[in-house]
């Protein structure tokens, strides 16, 4: 059986390794807006206001960023304020990797109950 495999490959086109990491993660577009508001959030967390401020983004763009982060797993908002889960990018490569071990069990389970059906 061939190996399935779950990861992006990427090349180093950038002298910015922030940049390959968001690359890797799939933010091809529009990369450089969203290592502004990471590179915000590694400081401190900040509002959105905050974070519009001191990215020199709109809000509304800043929220909409935001939002992706947040689907993507790699934000939480919580008391007005959005955090990034860990100030490292070690800590938030972790962090995802707990949860794609998680989601990884729950497709098992999944898979289990459709094999029954059939």
């Amino acid at each position: 059986m061939d190996e399935i495999r779950i990861f992006f490959k990427y090349e180093k086109k950038e002298t910015h390794p922030e940049y390959m990491f968001l690359e890797a993660l799939g933010f091809d577009k529009n990369k450089i807006k969203f290592a502004k508001i990471i590179d915000q959030l590694r400081e401190k967390p900040q509002s959105s206001l905050e974070l519009s401020r001191n990215t020199k983004m709109t809000r509304s763009a800043v929220i909409y960023y935001l939002n992706i982060l947040i689907s993507r797993g790699l934000v939480e908002h919580y008391n007005h304020k959005f955090y990034l889960l860990g100030t490292r990018f070690t800590q938030i490569v972790q962090h995802m990797e707990i949860q794609t071990q998680k989601t990884m069990q729950e497709l098992k389970k999944l898979a289990k109950e459709i094999d029954k059906q059939k």
